[in-house]
């Protein structure tokens, strides 16, 4: 079990001579962020309406062609099972549903904020942030959310480690040098929480993905949204037996506590693990 000063950013495990310049940007004002667009804005605020119009969904995404050929993408590929190609943003957004437009929006939208996005590293770091988000989703669909399964629980609690890359190019230019590989994917390991935190209160996003963010890998310390939290660290775990098998058994998840704790059994578990090579083709549509 991780250990409460696991939850937040400890800048006290951060090598010495960089505690410092990252706590200076961490803290201070010269954060970069992905910005939201008005447009996606208004696309969000409207899936989040009680009864949302398919029509005004499909408008909306029609006014911002690069997030219209991303939905495109999606409803095509092979997650949705497509017997014929869409090529109408109408018919994409009645495939895919109103919430995962709404969650596909987020995830361009942090996509098209990163910096270098031909960056090898960041590129596979985002794939992981994309796969956790469709576990994410599956998990919440097999305990029964149904309509209300999201990809955000997973997505955003692992999408702080893309976003962490082009904070530590600031930091480069701050201290006038290069950071090393290795301990750059120590440091967004350390704080992708954090940063992704930051990025649910600036887009003011709904607080269960923050708790999910916040509580994914202690979520018997949460005091709200459980739910979420679970969710995200049963897809963080199906993530990494997905993309690293050889870093988990898949014997062995039955017997994860996880597991126990959202009542899952053998069935569900092997539909959760069904598939995998498909996950990760959809995956590389969020790209």
């Amino acid at each position: 079990m991780t250990s409460p000063s696991s939850i937040l950013f400890d800048p006290n495990t951060l090598p010495q001579d960089l505690r410092a310049p990252i706590e200076a940007l961490l803290r201070g004002d010269n954060l970069r962020l992905p910005i939201l667009s008005g447009s996606i804005s208004k696309l969000m605020a409207t899936c989040n309406q009680d009864s949302p119009e398919m029509e005004e969904i499909a408008k909306l995404v029609s006014m911002d062609q690069s997030l219209a050929a991303h939905v495109l993408r999606l409803s095509n590929s092979a997650a949705y099972a497509p017997v014929n190609e869409l090529v109408t943003i109408d018919d994409a957004v009645r495939r895919l549903g109103i919430r995962a437009i709404g969650d596909m929006a987020i995830g361009h939208m942090v996509l098209n904020g990163l910096a270098d996005r031909e960056d090898p590293v960041l590129k596979s770091l985002w794939r992981r942030a994309a796969v956790c988000g469709l576990y994410a989703y599956r998990v919440g669909s097999a305990i029964g959310m149904r309509g209300k399964a999201s990809l955000l629980p997973g997505l955003l609690m692992d999408v702080g480690r893309p976003l962490a890359l082009g904070f530590l190019k600031d930091t480069e230019k701050l201290i006038g040098q290069e950071i090393d590989s290795d301990t750059k994917l120590f440091l967004a390991d350390q704080m992708h929480t954090e940063l992704g935190l930051k990025l649910v209160e600036e887009w003011s996003l709904p607080k269960e993905i923050a708790g999910a963010i916040r509580y994914h890998d202690c979520y018997d310390r949460a005091e709200e949204f459980k739910t979420e939290a679970m969710i995200a660290n049963l897809a963080s775990v199906l993530t990494t037996w997905a993309l690293q098998p050889e870093e988990i058994e898949q014997e062995s998840l039955m017997e994860l506590q996880i597991v126990g704790d959202l009542e899952l059994d053998e069935w569900h578990m092997s539909q959760l693990m069904a598939n995998t090579e498909e996950v990760l083709r959809t995956a590389a549509a969020f790209e």
